[in-house]
């Protein structure tokens, strides 16, 4: 094997080294905006629940002050 063959190899390698690392740094910074989209998704999936929670309570209320008993007829 000639030097010229010894140098395209070790450049090919490098070259290939290199971009699996860069590829591995893209794929966390893309898994990481990700996780962070999800976050931001489920706080708000959560305040919307209890917010729901706070109306079925008053409408509890409402009905139970009209003389219903769990929804059903007075």
């Amino acid at each position: 094997m000639g030097i010229e063959t010894l140098t395209a190899v070790l450049t090919s390698v490098a070259s290939v080294a290199g971009l699996g690392w860069w590829l591995r740094g893209e794929f966390r910074r893309v898994e990481k905006g990700q996780d962070a989209i999800l976050d931001a998704h489920e706080a708000k999936d959560q305040e919307r629940h209890e917010e729901n929670l706070e109306r079925f309570a008053q409408i509890k209320v409402a009905l139970a002050r009209l003389g219903y008993k769990n929804g059903g007829v007075p």
